[in-house]
């Protein structure tokens, strides 16, 4: 390759010295003559480009505060017309090929610096041709725009030849004289081989070409002008070429540059760099295009070929580095297992790793038992410098700092790599302030902390740290030193193995019999394992923990006893070797009774008694139990499972024991292993239940969403039909009455089946309320038999009516109470075929009800019946007896579920009964009569009995007492006040807790019955207002929680927030006044 005789001057940024030299050699001995100016930081770099010229710039990729892309990228911005070369030690295909995107000339390895000097040549001389293309391309330019001037100045000067013609003719002849010069100048111009030239027209064709362009596309100049350059352009570049032409011709811009391909005449596609002018004529129309093309194909063939010498390099050098590594991990290798003592192995190692990977390294292991690291290699490219490098981990664990490295990486077990080592880093690592300045001294640059981890133990870890040599880790890095810190830990790993196996063997020969015993009690552990393993309730597991611990221990009886009853008895589900009457009596006790299995559940700490001797003195009130027995030694095990006790093993031996350490561990073993595999068993069972509720649950869901979308689509179905034909207008006045009916009659169906769903939703969010007055009864009934007398008239089913008219009045909803005895009709017409029987009968009748007169509603049919395993469910939500069923008569299974609420909420009750399938059914309700206290003494007579068997005769139980009331319900507050008032209370009715309290400031009661679900304030809160209001006035009025939340929860709170009683909704009015009694005369009392 022909080099460059001129003396070139070039900047080089490099922080070594003696990579410099190196360079330098290696220009020399490439025969470049040239003045090396060397920087080292960012400033010098910038100071030298402002002030001096120079023809190349050289630069390293890794500094220690500055690196290769950042000097490029002040270079381009300073002097981008000179060449940009990168020299590196570390250099990855993807950053070189992101250095030569981003305008660097060529990249050489410092490895290969043979190549640093074709590398230069080849830099100059691109640099060369594009100083030359540049200005030819300045040059034209100049000429256009002279060009332009001259043609400008001409038309001016025509535009004036009305004033004086000789003039003008002369000056004609001057311009003419003048235009032919700067014709032929222009010509010599356009001649010159030294770029393609060419005049083009807005259409595309060329106009005139020169002799260096017909040279570049291999054209004739005849041939070339009967072409268009946009047949010549290379059809993927023809896109972006006539788009950047189409703006010329709208005027938007006045030239444009453009690397793109040309097909020759001979077939070769050539890449070539245009750069395109618009000359205008003086009204500013486009006159022509001038356009300037240059051959740049072998440019373009050099820098692929060069990107593809820096990929084989980078390749060769990957391949290179596997190999350097693969070598270097089977060294340190070879080094682990070189000896026993694995402090020594790491040394070696630690000197193998500098100064391959780093330039400062050293290993520790982490004490577990006392949480200290302790340093056990360290080794650095200046062996002088430990002195220097005190540790950077702290001495104790707990004194760590957790964000800073190393504890982080111990609890983490994750490595931690820094590329660059920052001020703040070493901050972070330094102890003192003199440890800080140390480390500053270092010159550290970057590190990695890796785990040595064996087994899923962290053992210590692996530091690595890298100096002034400028070069910063990377993945790959991290990837091998992961690699490397693997194999020490298992080296370090076996090696511990080892020393404990020798300790083993060394202790076997001391004690071989101890250590047989150990042997098979491990063996008898393995096998308990996995017989525990396999069992699947408590007993089983109690059952082979006893049995193995009487084999293996020798022992003469063994038993396994549980907590139950909330942990506050012990219970022995399994026992071997004991007498069947001691059994009997000990079976079950409580956890306080004073024995050994009871303490050490207590205690969670096994009571080990050796003698009758120690059992004496530890339970002397125990020595008639002992003396009973054959046994001398006994041994209580709590069993524990994370940290809970569940119970106990109790075992008993026919001769004085000495229980050793080993003894010891393995009752301790056996108890784990037998507490771990009842949880288990437990936890299986109790995994089975809920799996099954849960499967119950979803089929009951599945079931109830696929009959409500039966139930939808039946009637909507019906009616979208219909509502088509009706749009045809088609059908006969007689079709169009039968499809309002059948449309009227599904939307009704449709309209009762959502007011279902609803109620159930009003039930279930307990927001279903009454509007609840005084009622006839007989009404609602004949009401409800007219609405569902079509529907039995359609199946010839007839409904005898048994009614008696003078049964009372009830206290209710009427409506709803309707709804009650419709939904049994329609039920018992649903499931009853054509041609069956109906039957209603209703009676009064006397001391079912709290000793009240009550109403009972029958409704029986001669339908399919029940069978007896679904009657207990008839009342339960979304049940039906089949699918079958289901299918032949609909219905979501929500009716007789509303049916019970409601009849409860009247404080009545529903029961239903039939002989069997094929039989029919019979519902009976029973609705308790309303008594008026207003009503005449003969009335009385009858209705005034509700307590007689409690009270006798004694109507005014609360004669005098003061009631307040508090419910937000009209009709609660109402009916309460209506039923108290009979027995002689003074009652006072509040609608809401903040008017209870104002009435309760102002005025004295005896008693306080109140709702707990209220709007603002509820019934929690407003008693615990009182209590605080009576705090002042010394007194303590006692109160009732009247309320629909029934859970044994809501009991708790009412009690916890000042209640004396809970009693939930619906109630049972004479329970209620038994109540209110027996608080009357408890305040009584206690005042």
């Amino acid at each position: 390759m022909e080099s460059i005789v001129k003396v070139l001057r070039i900047l080089l940024l490099e922080d070594s010295l003696l990579d410099a030299e190196l360079i330098e050699i290696h220009l020399a001995e490439g025969g470049i003559d040239c003045e090396l100016v060397r920087v080292e930081t960012r400033a010098d770099f910038v100071r030298a480009i402002e002030q001096e010229c120079f023809d190349l710039i050289l630069a390293d990729y890794s500094l220690p505060s500055f690196d290769g892309i950042s000097a490029l990228k002040i270079a381009s911005s300073l002097c981008p017309d000179v060449p940009f070369i990168l020299v590196s030690a570390t250099l990855g295909e993807e950053l070189a090929i992101e250095t030569l995107k981003s305008g660097a000339t060529d990249y050489v390895l410092k490895q290969r610096l043979e190549r640093l000097a074709p590398a230069v040549n080849r830099a100059m001389r691109e640099a060369k041709e594009r100083y030359e293309r540049k200005q030819a391309q300045e040059s034209l330019q100049t000429l256009a725009a002279e060009l332009e001037i001259r043609v400008q100045e001409r038309t001016a000067e025509l535009a004036n030849a009305n004033e004086a013609l000789k003039t003008e003719i002369a000056q004609r002849q001057q311009v003419e004289e003048s235009l032919r010069k700067s014709e032929s100048t222009l010509r010599s111009y356009f001649e010159l081989p030294l770029i393609g030239i060419a005049i083009t027209s807005p259409d595309h064709k060329w106009i005139e070409v020169n002799d260096k362009l017909c040279d570049i596309l291999g054209y004739e100049r005849s041939q070339l002008i009967q072409k268009t350059w946009v047949e010549l352009t290379y059809p993927e570049d023809l896109q972006a070429d006539l788009a950047l032409f189409n703006q010329l011709l709208a005027g938007t811009s006045e030239g444009y540059s453009l690397d793109k391909r040309f097909i020759r005449k001979d077939g070769k596609v050539i890449y070539a760099s245009i750069s395109v002018r618009c000359v205008r004529h003086g009204d500013g129309s486009i006159d022509y295009f001038v356009a300037l093309v240059q051959d740049i194909t072998e440019r373009k063939q050099a820098e692929e070929e060069r990107l593809q010498l820096i990929q084989e390099q980078v390749a060769r050098r990957e391949a290179e580095e596997q190999g350097q590594r693969a070598a270097f991990l089977a060294e340190a290798s070879t080094l682990l297992v070189s000896s026993l003592d694995y402090e020594i192995a790491l040394a070696r190692v630690a000197e193998l790793v500098v100064p391959y990977l780093a330039d400062w390294c050293t290993v520790d292991l982490l004490d577990e038992e006392n949480q200290v690291m302790r340093r056990v290699a360290i080794a650095h490219v200046k062996p002088s410098t430990l002195t220097h490098t005190p540790d950077i981990a702290p001495t104790n664990l707990d004194e760590f700092n957790l964000s800073a490295d190393l504890p982080n990486i111990l609890h983490t077990h994750q490595p931690r790599i820094s590329a660059q080592i920052s001020d703040s880093d070493l901050i972070t690592i330094a102890q003192t302030t003199e440890h800080l300045q140390i480390l500053q001294t270092l010159g550290l640059t970057s590190y990695m902390i890796v785990p040595l981890q064996a087994r899923g133990r962290t053992l210590g870890t692996m530091t690595l740290v890298r100096g002034k040599s400028g070069t910063r880790y990377s993945s790959t890095d991290l990837s091998l030193v992961e690699d490397l810190a693997r194999r020490a830990a298992w080296a370090i790993d076996n090696a511990q193995l080892y020393h404990a196996s020798e300790a083993a063997r060394r202790a076997t020969q001391k004690a071989r019999q101890l250590a047989e015993q150990t042997a098979q009690r491990n063996a008898s552990l393995q096998a308990l394992t996995a017989a525990l393993s396999e069992v699947l309730t408590p007993a089983a597991a109690a059952e082979v923990a006893v049995e193995q611990g009487l084999a293996v221990l020798k022992a003469s009886a063994g038993f396994i006893a549980l907590l139950t009853d909330q942990d506050q008895t012990l219970e022995i589900i399994k026992a071997l070797g004991y007498p069947q009457k001691l059994l009997n009596r000990w079976s079950r006790f409580p956890l306080t009774a004073d024995l050994p299995i009871a303490d050490a559940v207590k205690t969670k700490q096994p009571i080990l008694l050796e003698s009758r001797e120690a059992w004496a003195q530890a339970y002397p009130h125990l020595a008639r139990l002992y003396a009973s027995t054959l046994d001398h030694a006994w041994a209580s095990i709590p069993l524990i499972v994370e940290g809970r006790t569940v119970g106990g093993m109790g075992l008993s031996f026919r001769e004085v024991q000495s229980f050793n350490e080993e003894d010891c561990a393995f009752m301790l073993a056996l108890a784990r292993q037998c507490a771990q595999a009842i949880e288990r068993a437990r936890a299986y069972a109790a995994e089975r239940e809920a799996r099954a509720e849960a499967e119950a649950a979803n089929r009951a869901k599945d079931e109830f969403l696929a009959t409500l979308s039966h139930e939808l689509r039946t009637p909507l179905n019906a009616v979208l039909g219909w509502i088509h034909l009706l749009r045809t207008r088609q059908l006969s006045e007689d079709k169009i009455e039968r499809a309002l009916e059948t449309i009227d009659r599904n939307t009704k169906a449709l309209g009762t089946l959502i007011e279902d769903i609803l109620d159930v939703s009003r039930i279930m969010t307990g927001k279903f309320h009454l509007q609840a007055h005084p009622c006839e009864l007989i009404p609602v009934i004949e009401a409800a038999i007219e609405v569902v007398r079509p529907s039995a008239e359609g199946k010839m089913i007839p409904i005898h009516c048994s009614i008696n008219s003078s049964v009372g009045k009830v206290w209710g909803d009427a409506n709803r109470l309707q709804q009650v005895v419709w939904n049994l009709l329609s039920n018992a017409i649903k499931f009853t075929p054509n041609g069956g029987q109906v039957t209603v009968r209703v009676e009064q009748g006397e001391g079912e009800l709290g000793d009240r007169p009550y109403a009972e509603i029958q409704v029986s049919d001669t339908g399919k019946g029940i069978s007896a395993d679904f009657l207990p469910h008839v009342f339960d939500r979304f049940r039906q007896e089949d699918g079958k069923i289901t299918k032949s008569h609909g219905g979501l299974g929500l009716g007789l579920a509303i049916v019970r609420y409601l009849v409860e909420m009247h404080y009545g009750t529903v029961q239903v009964s039939s002989p069997g399938e094929g039989l029919g059914a019979t519902f009976t309700v029973r609705l308790p009569l309303w008594v008026s206290p207003r009503e005449s003494h003969s009335h009385s007579s009858v209705s005034l009995t509700v307590e007689s068997t409690i009270f006798g005769n004694n109507l005014q139980v609360l004669n005098g007492l003061r009631v307040l009331i508090v419910d937000d319900e009209p009709d609660a507050r109402e009916l309460l006040t209506t039923l108290l008032e009979q027995y002689g209370a003074q009652v006072k009715a509040a609608g809401s807790a903040v008017e209870a309290l104002d009435y309760l400031s102002r005025s004295r009661v005896d008693l306080v019955v109140s709702d707990i679900a209220m709007p603002d304030i509820d019934g929690y809160e407003f008693m615990r207002q009182l209590r605080k209001l009576e705090l002042n006035r010394g007194d303590c009025i006692p109160a009732i929680a009247l309320t629909a939340y029934a859970g044994e929860g809501d009991r708790i709170l009412a009690l916890e927030a000042g209640f004396q009683v809970h009693l939930p909704k619906p109630f049972n009015s004479n329970e209620l006044i038994k109540l209110l009694v027996d608080l009357a005369e408890s305040k009584v009392f206690s005042d």
